[in-house]
């Protein structure tokens, strides 16, 4: 496996920032660090956001963004539902990912800001996807609405699409998933020989924040884990991961669940990739990735 120069630059930036920046070292000061400090809510910024209208909505108690472009907006949309472990707010790379996305794509996206853990767990949160992915299909209808989500954001996307299938509600047009999160028990064996390589993703803090995202149900409910529940009748599944991403044997026992269920998926695992390396903008697989996800939502 031979990466572009570009591609090893960006991951020897990355290697120093994580090693400047310092790691805390027990999942118990994470999760305390992480509940009496969250990190900081972060709106669109007017530098990512040129050319695009911004606004506001309520769907319930869940504060929505709605991103339009200016110039000939189709009349489709995309929900996004941003990924961070449960307990993280959307930052400032998502924002630049789905402010391009809405240019390439021409459609509306609507961004939940959903309530974190512990003040929410996945009963609540699940539930709250599934309010906003309805409005999307009453408004634009199912056959132009998308569903994206990265990484814990992929695994709110695949249990609402599971949730929204049991209670009889009309489905979006397809589910687009870039490193979902969809076993919480990390329990796949495979996951040991590629933590090494993972410079994002440490199994022992991914696990603290599981435990808190579940509240009282166990890790392995399909609403905590999605991976352990239905996949027959759901949309469509488009997957982007890395094989340097430890929860990447998420999507690939994904892949053969869908299609033991007779479901349709596409797969995309690039070679040495990190977690939800679509997001990186200086690097060509990630660009080549965003060019097949915003023709995904044209």
């Amino acid at each position: 496996m031979k990466l572009d120069l570009r591609t090893l630059l960006f991951h020897s930036v990355l290697r120093r920032r994580i090693a400047k920046g310092g790691r805390i070292e027990t999942v118990a000061e994470y999760i305390r660090v992480k509940q009496q400090h969250p990190d900081p809510y972060e709106p669109p910024t007017d530098k990512v956001s040129s050319g695009i209208d911004i606004s506001t909505q309520y769907v319930g108690a869940t504060l929505v963004y709605r991103l339009t472009p200016q110039q000939n907006p189709a009349p489709r949309s995309f929900v996004y539902v941003h990924g961070g472990s449960f307990i993280s707010e959307i930052g400032s790379g998502q924002w630049r990912l789905v402010m391009e996305l809405v240019r390439r794509s021409g459609s509306t996206c609507l961004v939940p800001i959903y309530a974190l853990a512990p003040q929410a767990t996945a009963v609540t949160t699940v539930a709250s996807a599934c309010d906003v992915i309805r409005n999307a299909v009453e408004e634009f209808g199912a056959a132009n609405v998308s569903v994206l989500g990265d990484s814990a954001g992929g695994t709110i996307a695949v249990a609402a699409a599971q949730n929204l299938r049991d209670a009889g509600d009309v489905l979006p047009a397809r589910l687009i998933l870039l490193a979902p999160w969809l076993d919480l028990a990390m329990t796949h064996p495979d996951q040991a020989t590629i933590a090494p390589h993972d410079l994002m993703m440490r199994r022992d803090y991914l696990l603290a924040a599981a435990q808190v995202y579940a509240g009282d149900l166990p890790l392995e409910n399909p609403r905590v884990s999605p991976l352990f529940g239905d996949f027959s009748g759901l949309p469509p599944m488009h997957v982007f991961t890395g094989s340097h991403d430890v929860v990447a044997t998420d999507s690939r026992q994904l892949v053969e669940r869908v299609r033991a269920a007779g479901g349709e998926i596409t797969y995309v695992e690039a070679p040495g990739m990190q977690h939800v390396y679509p997001i990186f903008r200086l690097i060509p697989e990630a660009t080549k990735a965003r060019k097949a996800i915003a023709k995904l939502l044209a």
